[in-house]
């Protein structure tokens, strides 16, 4: 018999009990499969919740997707979309239970399983060791190949649209109640390669992929023993019914406040704590903290992720379709399913300055528990980098909080030198913009910290490497210690490759290898040289007004489809970015933010003359939130460092002026 987690006497004492469609599939699966077999029923995936998850160590993995749906209730447009029928004529979309689990799949290679999006970069085989099931259990499989193909087989007039619809539906195995039985099951573990030895899927994978799908325990024993301020002592008591906002300077300890909050609101309640963040490589640097906590408690209870997948999640889970950008931003988006969703009695946002208005109201109406709620907001609006428009009069993120922010004013991490310079920077850039945040430091926190300045016409990566090199040896600094910053990713990823081919030296990224980035645009038979060429061409003749042709509206397409498979490779990166690698780190501002490292190199690039670098301009990976240097930018990035901050400034007129006039106090 298949290994159940959790047991099978568990499953049926759940506070949300599975489903007679799920109940009968559990029996089957246990039935038709041996102890080789895992099973996992409703595992927790960073926000991903399929029904049913197979595995089988040497073999593969297949998700099981569940729908006791009745399909007289439901309809598929002549668009292949699904709706379900409400109260006579009324329809709704709903998501196709095929992309539903087809989206499962796609997120364990995107972001849930560390280094798999490349594999399968490198392999494209490397798809097949996780397949799809979707199960109908009050349908039979003749009734549900009628209402999913038979209809448009008589209606299709193309035939080469039909056949690949057919090809699209054979990657899935759509069954009805009369055929999820023990000898289906065993053949399809046989037909996907789940029951044979798989070269692909390997003790490591397998592990990867354990980890996934079964959440720890963290022990008391685990943590560390920490020791809070007064200010932070109101920050991190849990309430029911608490709605606090709290600001705080750079260093002053708001994710560890967040953190320990998160722990005593779970031992308050024992329920499940959401906590939200903008950015996405902040979750693992909230994990981290909560790892501190000297209490014991069960992983599964701490949802830690970004709005964005948040939402995606969500409706995932809920069979919602998104159908346009607008349903981000949509306050009723899960009106219809508002009974079924299951809420939360805590949630933290982090970050709130980053958040739209319409994202805090979605979440609080849909998400937060009202009879016991606790809802925190973190925040700085100096760290304002996504240029969100504040309320006139308060100057402030929207956080449907009213009366005053909790103020943490002492940092614990910065140096004095750091400090002042934060401080000299408000008062240049932001003065009549921001309110001025006094910095008070821990005395002498460090025996020795540098802030250094160079500034050079053009980019090298060369020198950047000699300046780091220079640093480390001069300062005695391990490379763990040590980040290299910049607003966009081109340059960094120059510096990795020149890094990698000098010294053969490991990197800590949040981005794509140069390898990986021509392994994409090989895939797409584009030349790297003649890509980038043809494409700033095209967008200056965009700009100017000009109509472009067939073959550069091709090279556009082109464009787009790069910059989704690189767009996945950097999110699956910052996903499961961890700090403490030992190894140099090169990252974005963007990606950096929330995070804190002894040693800044920061580069400033050229935003008014382009150096070839701006990856606005050229670069066919670039993310509309990277690429310019903005005064918020460039402070969020002096309150990530600790300790010594190099800046290297390529041209930047504007931030010359300001690091040249004040950089002699800190020599």
């Amino acid at each position: 018999m298949a290994v159940f987690y959790p047991n099978l006497e568990t499953i049926k004492k759940l506070r949300q009990k599975p489903t007679e469609g799920e109940l009968h599939a559990l029996d089957v699966l246990g039935k038709a499969l041996s102890d080789e077999y895992e099973v996992f029923f409703q595992p927790f995936i960073n926000g991903d919740i399929p029904d049913i998850v197979v595995m089988r160590k040497g073999g593969g993995v297949i998700i099981v997707e569940v729908k006791d749906w009745d399909l007289r209730h439901y309809t598929i447009d002549e668009k292949r979309n699904w709706h379900v029928n409400v109260g006579g004529r009324d329809r709704h979309p709903i998501k196709s239970p095929v992309k539903q689990v087809l989206n499962y799949k796609e997120n364990l290679f995107n972001l849930h399983v560390e280094g798999l999006l490349e594999k399968q970069i490198q392999n494209f085989k490397m798809l097949n060791i996780v397949n799809c099931v979707v199960y109908f259990h009050n349908a039979s499989t003749q009734e549900l190949n009628d209402f999913v193909k038979t209809k448009f087989q008589k209606d299709e007039r193309d035939s080469q649209h039909w056949n690949k619809y057919l090809g699209y539906l054979s990657y899935f195995d759509l069954l009805g109640i009369n055929t999820f039985t023990e000898g289906n099951i065993q053949s399809i573990m046989e037909k996907r390669w789940v029951s044979k030895k798989s070269y692909l899927f390997d003790q490591e994978l397998y592990e990867s992929f354990k980890r996934c799908f079964s959440p720890s325990t963290h022990t008391s024993e685990q943590g560390i023993r920490i020791t809070y301020s007064k200010e932070q002592e109101k920050i991190i008591e849990s309430r029911a019914g608490s709605w606090q906002k709290v600001k705080g300077v750079a260093g002053s300890g708001k994710t560890l406040c967040l953190a320990k909050r998160a722990v005593n609101a779970h031992l308050r309640h024992g329920g499940n704590v959401l906590i939200l963040t903008f950015n996405i490589t902040l979750r693992n640097y909230i994990r981290d903290k909560i790892s501190e906590v000297r209490e014991g408690f069960d992983w599964k209870y701490f949802h830690i992720i970004h709005y964005h997948q948040f939402f995606s999640n969500m409706a995932n889970n809920h069979s919602r379709p998104i159908l346009s950008f607008d349903s981000w931003e949509n306050t009723s988006f899960f009106e219809i399913v508002k009974d079924a969703i299951d809420q939360y009695d805590t949630i933290l946002v982090d970050e709130i300055q980053d958040y739209q208005k319409p994202w805090v109201e979605l979440v609080l109406k849909y998400f937060l528990n009202a009879e016991s709620s606790e809802y925190v907001a973190y925040g700085d609006e100096k760290q304002n980098i996504y240029q969100r428009v504040f309320d006139d009069q308060e100057k402030k993120p929207f956080t449907k909080i009213g009366g005053q922010w909790n103020l943490l004013k002492k940092s614990y991490r910065v140096s004095n030198k750091i400090g002042r310079l934060a401080e000299l920077f408000q008062k240049h850039f932001f003065d009549g913009r921001y309110e001025f945040d006094e910095i008070l430091t821990q005395g002498d926190l460090f025996d020795q910290s540098e802030i250094g300045y160079h500034n050079f016409q053009a980019f090298s990566a060369d020198e950047i490497f000699r300046i780091y090199r220079k640093v480390a040896k001069k300062y005695g600094l391990h490379d763990n210690d040590i980040c290299i910053q910049s607003a966009s990713v081109e340059p960094l990823r120059l510096i990795d490759e020149h890094i990698s081919t000098t010294s053969s030296q490991k990197t800590n990224t949040m981005f794509e290898s140069q390898e990986t980035y021509l392994e994409i645009l090989k895939n797409r038979k584009l030349s790297n040289e003649q890509f980038k060429k043809d494409y700033k061409a095209i967008r200056k003749k965009m700009k100017e007004g000009e109509s472009i042709n067939d073959e550069e509206e091709k090279i556009l397409k082109n464009v787009k489809l790069v910059k989704n498979d690189i767009y996945k490779v950097r999110r699956s990166k910052k996903f499961n970015y961890w700090d403490n690698r030992g190894l140099l780190k090169l990252s974005t501002v963007h990606s950096f933010k929330g995070w804190e490292v002894d040693t800044l190199i920061l580069l400033i690039t050229n935003d008014e003359e382009s150096s070839g670098l701006n990856e606005e301009s050229i670069d066919p990976a670039s993310e509309s939130d990277e690429g310019f240097n903005s005064e918020e930018l460039i402070y969020t990035a002096i309150t990530r460092c600790r300790k010594n901050l190099f800046v290297v400034n390529f041209g930047n007129q504007a931030f010359d002026s300001f690091f040249t006039k004040h950089i002699h106090q800190f020599q």
